[in-house]
């Protein structure tokens, strides 16, 4: 395509958007538009032949229309890429919903929350100390919730983290057509976080292909979170020598946080299964029925 034709090219989608609108006027020559005075038409001289042309362009107001849609559909486009990125990242549609903004902060788990914010607000210091976490607790205290805060934090700041049970894990290592593409997405995101570490089988082919994903992750220098309900003393001293030999490969440079409290999911469950109760046993139309 020659310079002209770009230029014709150009001009004509002007022209589709420089219609004739009431109160639009003539004005040296050239049409201008009614509701912000600035004209429709400018006149160019083409570099390449010296030629002077009458042009078709957008308004003022058009321009700040044409701006304002581009704008919403940049917007738009950036929402669908943050999704899917989140959903190709975090494996299970719950670690989505978790963030530091519906963080309850009154269930005994402030301090492993302002210390997850710490963590994300000092992430180029995290990455170049490579500094690893150990969530270790029993069940119901929040390792996870806290674990998906910071993906969520991390990735909406286009900071690349791959988040998935240890047993999701295991079965993309485990499959032909998965094996090399997870183990290339496991050595090359900025934060690994292993979900329910010590949940998963432990059949010869299942321990080794734990060592295999925790060594290429340490060997790759780059942080890693894992949650399990093994405790602290599980982890020093484990049943063993298979694995002792992950334990120890695991616990190089990381730090284990010891989640305590009782366990919030059943005392949600409760709460709910309490409050519909009383939602029932208050309702008019069961009345007499107790």
């Amino acid at each position: 395509m020659n310079l002209d034709k770009i230029v014709d090219s150009f001009e004509s989608k002007c022209r589709e958007s420089a219609r004739w609108d009431k109160g639009d006027y003539v004005k040296d020559g050239l049409h201008h538009c009614g509701k912000c005075n600035t004209p429709k038409q400018v006149v160019i001289t083409l570099p390449w032949s010296g030629e002077e042309r009458t042009v078709y362009c957008l308004c003022r107001c058009e321009k700040e229309k044409d701006d304002a849609e581009k704008a919403i559909f940049e917007a738009e486009q950036e929402e669908r890429r943050k999704a899917n990125q989140k959903f190709n990242s975090l494996q299970s549609a719950s670690y989505r919903t978790m963030n530091f903004e519906n963080a309850d902060m009154n269930k005994g788990n402030q301090k492993y929350i302002a210390m997850a914010m710490s963590y994300t607000a000092k992430w180029e210091t995290v990455k170049q100390n490579n500094t690893s976490m150990i969530f270790s607790g029993g069940c119901g205290v929040g390792k996870t919730f806290v674990a998906g805060c910071i993906a969520n934090e991390l990735l909406d700041r286009d900071i690349s983290v791959y988040m998935a049970t240890m047993g999701d894990m295991l079965a993309q290592a485990s499959n032909f057509d998965t094996v090399d593409e997870f183990m290339q997405r496991i050595v090359n995101c900025d934060l690994l976080i292993i979900d329910d570490f010590g949940a998963q089988r432990e059949t010869d082919f299942a321990i080794e292909k734990v060592f295999e994903i925790i060594d290429k992750r340490v060997r790759s220098r780059k942080p890693m979170i894992i949650t399990t309900n093994l405790l602290k003393d599980d982890l020093y001293n484990p049943a063993g020598i298979k694995q002792q030999r992950i334990y120890s490969r695991l616990l190089e440079g990381a730090a284990i946080v010891e989640f305590k409290g009782a366990d919030i999911r059943l005392k949600n469950g409760k709460n709910q299964a309490q409050q519909f109760l009383d939602e029932l046993l208050s309702d008019p139309v069961q009345q007499g029925i107790f």
